[in-house]
């Protein structure tokens, strides 16, 4: 659950940053 918890997170938490700073 972590592993797909981290993948989850950075996923949608990457593309998000990216937006907002981009």
């Amino acid at each position: 659950m972590a592993g797909g918890g981290v993948a989850l997170i950075g996923g949608t938490l990457v593309p998000l940053l990216s937006q907002l700073f981009g």
